[in-house]
Order: C-alpha cells, then sequence, then structure tokens
C-alpha cells in the first residue's frame, strides 16, 4: 500500500493509462467467469490497485468524499442483499465490476493528492485530457475513413454501425462523449489562454463529434457549452453552439439508418429499456437490486433470455440504473455528493471544465449508460482531481 501511495509511483501509472486510453475496446480480453461473459479492460487492471488508497488514513480527502463512503457502504449491502434475490455465481460477478467503480474512486483519491502536492500537475492532466481525446478523435477518423462497415462487429454483441465514426470504442455514442468532453475542455482552455491551438484542437474534435451522428452526445456537447457561457460570459460558447447546431443539417448521409438524425427505432427502444428498467426498481425500490445485477434481474423478473449483449448489464438511463441498483437510497446520497462537488467548485478555468463536462455527461447518460462507463469514470477522476485539487497544508503522502 505504501508503494502505490508513493507520487512517483502514481504518476508513473498515470501515464500508462493516459498512454492507452485512447485504444478503448481494442485492448480489452473477453472471458468466462463462472458461466458468465466479461471483458477485462486493461485501464482497470491499471486503476486496480488504487482500492488500497480508499484504506488508507493518511491521505487527503474531500470534503463531499464522506458520500462516497455512504454509497460504497450501500453498494456492499446492495451487493449482500442481492444474494436472497439471484444466484451467487452472478453476484460474485456483480462484485467484480463494483470493485471497478470503487477502483476509478481510489483513482481520483491518488491524482487529487498527486495535485494538491504538485499544483503545477493541473494544466498538465488538463492539457493530456484533451491530447487524449484528440488521439481517440484521429483513430476514429482512420476507422471512419477505412471500415466505415462495422456490421461484422454484430454477430460478436456489439451495435451494426454503418458510416459513422465509431473509434476504438466500437460505439458511436461512447465516443461521442469523450469527443465531448475534449472539445469542452479545449474551449475552456482557448478562452482563457486565447492561443489559437486550442481553438483548432476544439474544432476538430468538434467536427469528428458530428461524424458520430450520436444525438445523445450532440446534446451533451450544447449542455456543456451552455454551462461554459453562463460561467464564462463569453458569447463565444453560444457562437460555437450555433454553428455546431447548423452543421448537423449539411451532414453527409450516406447509406444506412444510423445517419438519419431524425430516425425514432433507438428512440423507441430506449423507451422500452426504460419501461423495464423502472419495473425492475419496483422489485427493490429502498436498496435497489445490488450493483451490476441488472443481466440477472432482466432473467428473473422479465424473463429476458439473450443476456450475453454488451448493454445488458446497464440502462439507457443512468438516473434509471442508480434508482434500479441503488434504490430510493442510492438516488439520494449521489444527490448529496453531486451537490457537495458543485459546493467546492469556484470560478477558476479548471471548475468551469468540471462543471462543464459533468452536465455533459449528465445530460449524456439519460440516452447512453455512460455515467459508469470505465473511460468516463477515468476522464473525469482526472479531470475532478485536478479541478478540486488544492495546495496540501496538512496530510501529505509518504
Amino acid at each position: 500500500m505504501d508503494k502505490i501511495k508513493s507520487p512517483g509511483l502514481a504518476e508513473k501509472i498515470l501515464f500508462l493509462y493516459l498512454l492507452i486510453f485512447p485504444f478503448g475496446q481494442l485492448l480489452a480480453i473477453k472471458a468466462q467467469l463462472l458461466g458468465a461473459n466479461i471483458r477485462i479492460h486493461s485501464g482497470d487492471l491499471i486503476v486496480l490497485p488504487f482500492i488500497a488508497i480508499l484504506l488508507s488514513k493518511d491521505i487527503l480527502r474531500p470534503k463531499f468524499f464522506e458520500h462516497l463512503t455512504g454509497i460504497i457502504l450501500l453498494g456492499i449491502f446492495g451487493l449482500l442483499f442481492s444474494l436472497f434475490i439471484f444466484n451467487s455465481s452472478g453476484v460474485a460477478v456483480g462484485i467484480l465490476y463494483f470493485l471497478r467503480a470503487v477502483s476509478y474512486l481510489g483513482f481520483f483519491l491518488a491524482i487529487y493528492n498527486l495535485v494538491s502536492q504538485k499544483p503545477d500537475y493541473k494544466k498538465t492532466l488538463f492539457l493530456s485530457l484533451i491530447l487524449i481525446s484528440l488521439v481517440v478523435a484521429i483513430l476514429g477518423l482512420v476507422q471512419y475513413i477505412f471500415l466505415p462497415d462495422l456490421r461484422f462487429l454484430y454477430s460478436f454483441g456489439w451495435d451494426d454501425h454503418l458510416y459513422r465514426l465509431a473509434g476504438t470504442f466500437l460505439d458511436p455514442g461512447f465516443t461521442g462523449i469523450i469527443l465531448s468532453l475534449g472539445s469542452l475542455l479545449a474551449l475552456c482552455l482557448f478562452i482563457k489562454e486565447k492561443k489559437t491551438i486550442f481553438f483548432w484542437a476544439m474544432v476538430l474534435l468538434s467536427l469528428c463529434l458530428l461524424l458520430t451522428y450520436s444525438r445523445a452526445s450532440f446534446l451533451a456537447f450544447l449542455a456543456g457549452l451552455v454551462v461554459i457561457f453562463i460561467k464564462s460570459k463569453r458569447v463565444a460558447a453560444i457562437v460555437i453552439g450555433v454553428v455546431f447546431l447548423s452543421s448537423t443539417l449539411i451532414l453527409p448521409r450516406p447509406e444506412g439508418y444510423g445517419v438519419k438524425l431524425e430516425r425514432t427505432h433507438s428512440i423507441v427502444a430506449r423507451i422500452q429499456n426504460y419501461k423495464e428498467t423502472f419495473l425492475i426498481f419496483r422489485q427493490s425500490p429502498v436498496f435497489g437490486i445490488g450493483f451490476n445485477n441488472m443481466c440477472q434481474a432482466k432473467q428473473v423478473f422479465l424473463g429476458q433470455k439473450d443476456i450475453d449483449s454488451h448493454a445488458c448489464s446497464g440502462s439507457d438511463s443512468s438516473f434509471l440504473l442508480i434508482l434500479a441498483t441503488g434504490g430510493v437510497i442510492g438516488l439520494i446520497l449521489i444527490s448529496y455528493l453531486v451537490k457537495g462537488i458543485l459546493g467546492e467548485l469556484d470560478n477558476s478555468l479548471y471548475s468551469i471544465a468540471l462543471f462543464s463536462a459533468l452536465s455533459a455527461v449528465f445530460v449524456h447518460s439519460q440516452f447512453v449508460n455512460s455515467l459508469i462507463y470505465p473511460w468516463v469514470m477515468g476522464f473525469m477522476a482526472i479531470l475532478g482531481a485536478s479541478a478540486l485539487g488544492k495546495p496540501s497544508r496538512g496530510k501529505k503522502l509518504p
């Protein structure tokens, strides 16, 4: 544990995480555990040791972290409670995904302490997030130009995308939210420093975002722009939003249903998904069914048979997913957590960027299950620690 708390080791692990981040699902390994198919991501393995940070009393913690402690305890209770509803092997898989989420909290704490000791790291990490977003965009362009037809992935459990920028995450929606976040950060830095390189970075990311044809990502980006305008009073954010919206009208419309922004099939499917998630919530409204037990819940409560899907364990609405897996208690705890985070923000560049990114993720997660998507958790852990970390006057990492 002492080695993990070392700033030098934390920096090296953070660098490694940033290095492999843009490769997304390409580095994932599919495995079977207790009869269930799971995907092991390299990023998850990198941040897993940071769980040890949560057990240490010798590190700095932000004020709102007490709410996170309550959420962790509720998650443990929910998983134990779910043993009376579902089979133990399925719950064991849920425990692994719970450990993943908790490890990203430890990852956040490690970076928070690193930034608190080295405030200059704020900008370094901020630039790093923009850079990895640009790499995601470039790799996505390569896929869009040379491999626009991804329908062959349907047989592997992925959606069949055609002429859409899906990138290394193999999904336009998840790639879209990363591009949205990177573009918002680039805009914040451009507003502060007036350097054209950040403006063109924002333009490239926004153009690639348009090619995802992900309406949820479009809305997320626009929500982030609204926050930047309100907090910075810069009209540039509104101008960019108007230009972005106008650009959707002239997007190319090649063959394929997915490039039609007026498509209704996905809307109907989402409404059905919302109904199913709400039905699951009604089975255990107070404490929920336990973290990542959605697949089993769909089998037990809804009678679904085909659960070998990448969307099985989630819901199209993260709000409903919180209700279903954590119950009303979970929703209350997360509401207090969000209030605590917002209470620590100021009018600095980093706080505005974090507020903008949180708003984007909140909007996006009502249509795509992105709130606990590993790469979104990693991105937000780094951004959150950069924004909230303050020069240390108390405890320090050994």
